[in-house]
């Protein structure tokens, strides 16, 4: 989920899809990724951080220098222990984020 919410902030910051062409007249692009690993309440993981040409792009679900996802854990919990069903919760980060909570099994841990 971390990875495709990178791809999505990516994206946003672009203005265009990993698919599309970046050769029409546009100056920034993306340029590949760099690893790095993250820790949350289950353990280690680790993740590709895509990046942009000009070094510009600063990822805001996991900023530069931050390795700690308790936070964002912590946030769905509290949605979930407020009353939100696991669906709502899913639609709402899908939302905000253009990435699927699904996907990276985290009801299941």
């Amino acid at each position: 989920m971390i990875e495709t919410i990178y791809d999505e902030e990516l994206k946003q910051h672009l203005g265009f899809a990993k698919s599309e062409q970046s050769s029409q007249g546009r100056e920034n692009y993306r340029n590949g990724s760099y690893s790095k690993t993250l820790k949350g309440e289950h353990g280690t993981f680790p993740v590709d951080v895509p990046r942009d040409r000009n070094g510009d792009f600063a990822p805001q679900i996991v900023p530069k220098g931050s390795k700690d996802i308790f936070e964002i854990e912590n946030k769905i919990i509290s949605l979930y222990g407020l009353g939100m069903s696991t669906r709502d919760i899913t639609n709402h980060i899908k939302e905000m984020y253009g990435g699927d909570v699904a996907e990276c099994n985290f009801w299941r841990n």
